[in-house]
């Protein structure tokens, strides 16, 4: 029989989870004090959601996220430098720094793409050679899409194409990485050869995860292109990309894949 606490516990859980989902903050509920005393929980699953939720939250968010992101397990680790690139700052560039040396591929992949958003103009140079460094050095194509992402990001256009090619050499995990990352970093510059990339392999045989998924991206993008088309030049709509397309509101970010992805 479950005691009170657990009791507790897992309907904080499901609280924070429909925070998460209705992009809710969850300061609007909770005191910073209790969210501070969850970190602390045994449970991983409700550290893991509380490391979501608060990617709906304000400034102070960033210290419970870099307190998540040292967490002893993978998924609350990747939960929390997920949520943690939605807040550009010093502070969330330094855990960045330290995520890309995480023994995880999916923290660090998630970190490279963190380390390009929170970089700003003092250390966009120095994001660009770790990133330029990491190429050299990883093996694993799902930690490639992030850094290849994050160099795009951070002005290296011709990056773009880097990305295209590794959709002929991941499995079918890393090609939906790539689809939701090309969703990602979508703009009015580079939509057009987005959606030329994603109609010419609609009809490839690339089993139905990834068939489902570029079939509903690239009908977003579409739409979303053509309301860009519609609009001045050089304006652009907003994402978690500083200069990206909108997700559509009825989806998770990363769907069913740990940015899961993989």
């Amino acid at each position: 029989m479950k005691n009170t606490d657990s009791i507790v516990f897992e309907r904080v859980e499901l609280f924070l989870l429909q925070c998460f989902r209705n992009g809710i903050t969850p300061f609007r509920y909770f005191s910073v004090h209790f969210l501070e005393g969850l970190i602390k929980s045994s449970t991983e699953e409700l550290r893991s959601v509380l490391a979501k939720s608060l990617a709906c939250g304000d400034t102070r968010a960033v210290s419970l996220l870099i307190e998540l992101s040292k967490d002893e397990d993978e998924f609350v680790r990747l939960e929390a430098i997920d949520s943690l690139s939605n807040f550009p700052c010093e502070e969330s560039y330094l855990a960045f720094c330290d995520g890309v040396k995480d023994e995880s591929d999916l923290v660090r992949a998630y970190s490279f793409w963190g380390l390009s958003v929170a970089s700003g103009e003092r250390h966009k140079r120095d994001a660009q050679i770790l990133l330029r460094t990491a190429a050299s050095k990883e093996q694993s194509p799902r930690i490639y899409v992030d850094i290849y992402a994050g160099l795009y990001n951070l002005g290296e256009k011709e990056r773009l194409e880097d990305l295209l090619r590794l959709f002929d050499v991941g499995n079918y995990q890393v090609k939906c990485a790539i689809l939701h990352t090309l969703e990602d970093i979508a703009d009015a510059e580079n939509i057009e050869r987005i959606l030329l990339f994603l109609a010419s392999r609609r009809n490839d045989d690339n089993g139905y995860a990834v068939s489902d998924t570029m079939h509903s991206i690239y009908h977003y993008l579409k739409t979303a292109g053509q309301q860009v088309a519609q609009r001045d030049e050089g304006t652009v709509l907003l994402s978690r990309s500083p200069q990206g397309l909108p997700h559509p509101p009825q989806c998770d970010h990363w769907g069913t894949f740990p940015k899961g992805k993989a």
